[in-house]
């Protein structure tokens, strides 16, 4: 990973050289600049956390954010969000910082966290006792059922009929809310314990193939538009698998979900958004505005910046509670959307509330809480928390216990594609809808074990 991020970096470094004069962007250079001084600066992090799933995902983030965006703003000269903004360079160096800060936790917790790597134990403890899982399968089944729930479930590549007939259309969908959040918890403890049978069984030779198969199957289905939600939804399986198997597998494993995960993300967003006759192309989805869109870009700062110029300093309290319980089951109640940052944020863009499908940087949301030293708070505090998730991940060997710390460790892994929001909602949602199912599954096969023995 060392060679690919240098090399990239050299290359867009190449590029930027020919707008250092623009007056828009005469700070870009700086940012594959900076990312690869960070990188040759802590190149001992690349070799310590080579093996952990956390420091990937943030460098794969890191690379799209330092190293494409800019080729792509190069090549399109064009932002749809923040072309304009008189903060960009700004922004520029506020993405620099909050580079710094991140690869200073890795260093910081980089030994601790290969020492817990090399340690770890690729013997699992399954699911117990398939009679009760799968009564309890078949009860939220039916409840799903009943409450119709599963109309919001499509194969991957429905996407596009189903936004067209219930989302731009006007046509509804009559399903419970509480079925739906339910949806998930059904399919990962139906994974699990499909992974489990795999696992104990004596007669199947190749199981990290079925455990590939588990994978795909369940990712074939999306529920409502959320296209994230699959890879959200598959890559903590993934990392579980490639713990249980033995090392020669894990490249096979992993060449194999990156093929799956782009297959799924493609067909979605053409699904999605090719309709009403027109055709979305691979050119239009992979652009600098969306790149911007997902990755947190210097568009989005900068205009961050232009909306909390309007914000007065005793706004701050307030937007700091309504974003830590906007998405919390019950607590979200109780909030108000005036102090809400995303909200606001779409607001500022748009003019208008219709819609907010652009994210709010995890830096703007720290200057909207905090101020200035805000900045570069919240980035590095969540890849701290997802370090600490992946610890512990590799020392519980119970599979759902796993499964719900590796889910954990990736989300909160995801800086530079989630709003505070988010982070908060999942762990409060995994807690509830996860935690308590696998528990109370764990809980009752002990009893009923203790019972008959």
């Amino acid at each position: 990973m060392l060679k690919i991020v240098i090399l990239l970096c050299v290359i867009s470094i190449s590029f930027s050289i020919y707008v250092i004069d623009s007056y828009k962007y005469n700070f870009l250079i700086i940012l594959p600049l900076s990312f690869l001084t960070v990188t040759l600066i802590y190149n001992r992090v690349y070799y310590r956390l080579r093996n952990s799933v956390v420091f990937k995902l943030v460098v794969f983030q890191a690379i799209i954010r330092y190293s494409l965006i800019p080729i792509f703003i190069i090549h399109d000269q064009y932002l749809k969000v923040g072309f304009e903004s008189r903060y960009t360079n700004i922004a520029i160096i506020v993405s620099v910082l909050e580079i710094v800060s991140i690869f200073l936790i890795f260093e910081i917790f980089s030994k601790k966290q290969e020492s817990v790597i090399r340690r770890v134990n690729r013997t699992i403890q399954p699911v117990e006792n398939y009679t009760i899982v799968s009564f309890l399968l078949l009860v939220i089944f039916c409840y799903l059922y009943y409450t119709g729930s599963f109309e919001v479930v499509n194969f991957i590549w429905n996407l596009g009929d189903y936004v067209s007939k219930y989302v731009t259309g006007e046509d509804e969908i009559n399903s419970n809310k509480f079925g739906a959040v339910l949806l998930t918890p059904f399919k990962i403890i139906l994974s699990l314990l499909a992974i489990s049978i795999i696992y104990n069984s004596s007669k199947v030779i190749n199981k990290s193939y079925y455990y590939l198969l588990v994978v795909f199957f369940s990712s074939l289905f999306i529920v409502g538009t959320s296209r994230f939600s699959v890879v959200l939804f598959s890559l903590p399986l993934v990392v579980l698998i490639s713990q249980m198997v033995e090392p020669k597998d894990i490249r096979k494993i992993l060449i194999f979900t990156l093929f799956i995960f782009v297959f799924m993300i493609v067909i979605t967003t053409l699904a999605k958004f090719s309709k009403y006759g027109n055709t979305l192309t691979l050119n239009s989805i992979v652009t600098a505005s969306t790149l911007n869109a997902y990755f947190s870009g210097v568009g989005n700062v900068s205009l961050g910046f232009e909306a909390y110029d309007e914000l007065t300093i005793d706004d701050s309290i307030l937007y700091l509670v309504n974003d830590t319980f906007q998405n919390i089951p019950i607590l979200s109640k109780l909030t108000y959307d005036n102090y809400k940052g995303t909200i606001k944020f779409n607001e500022f863009i748009y003019q208008h509330r219709d819609y907010a499908d652009q994210i709010i940087p995890l830096s703007i949301s720290g200057l909207f809480h905090f101020g200035y030293i805000g900045l570069f708070f919240y980035s590095s505090f969540f890849v701290t928390i997802a370090l600490y998730f992946e610890r512990c991940a590799l020392k519980i060997n119970y599979i759902g216990y796993k499964y719900i710390y590796i889910s954990l460790a990736s989300t909160f892994s995801l800086v530079f594609m989630l709003n505070i929001g988010s982070f908060y909602a999942y762990i409060s949602r995994t807690i509830l809808f996860v935690f308590v199912p696998i528990l109370i599954i764990k809980l009752l096969a002990r009893f009923l074990f203790k019972a008959f023995k």
